[in-house]
């Protein structure tokens, strides 16, 4: 029986044992640095165009109402029912498109957002009373400008505010 040992068997061995080690370290540090970068925020650019999305189906309800409305109602008086009823409708929808991305415009431009508001308001008492279409296309016309207004000058507002800032 021999009394010596080979000497490379725990040298293999701790070789191995280190070299498995570093991998586990390596694959764990490399994870935690991928996914410390993917909840970054979006740009403000991208703010500003998720914003002009928000309230294109604002501008589209309000496109309509100038159709519809002209075709419902002459001399101030409703001709057709359910066109007249469908430019309520095209109102309220502005109203409601224009509501849903309240909160971000409050932020980024509270005075075009209170303006927006108030020609949309307009624009209702208009078609309410049943006001002569030109009146009416020219109420759209303000609250279409106003609303794009809102959403552009947002953007601007907030780039403003950052300006100075460290990234």
């Amino acid at each position: 029986m021999s009394l010596y040992r080979e000497a490379g068997g725990r040298r293999t061995a701790a070789l191995l044992g280190g070299l498995l080690a570093g991998l586990l370290l390596g694959t764990l540090a490399g994870y935690l640095i991928g996914s410390a970068g993917g909840d970054e925020e979006p740009s403000l650019e991208d703010a500003v165009e998720q914003l002009q999305e928000d309230v294109a189906p604002a501008l589209s309800a309000l496109e309509l109402v100038s159709i519809e409305y002209s075709e419902a109602v002459r001399g101030g008086e409703v001709v057709a029912e359910t066109e007249y009823q469908a430019s309520l409708d095209h109102v309220q929808r502005a109203r409601s498109a224009l509501d849903g991305a309240s909160a971000d415009l409050e932020l980024l431009s509270p005075g075009e957002l209170a303006t927006a508001e108030q020609s949309l308001d307009e624009l209702s008492q208009l078609v309410e009373g049943t006001a002569p279409p030109m009146q009416v296309d020219a109420a759209v016309a303000r609250a279409d400008a106003a609303i794009r207004a809102s959403a552009r000058s947002g953007g601007q507002a907030a780039a403003r505010r950052s300006v100075g800032r460290s990234p």
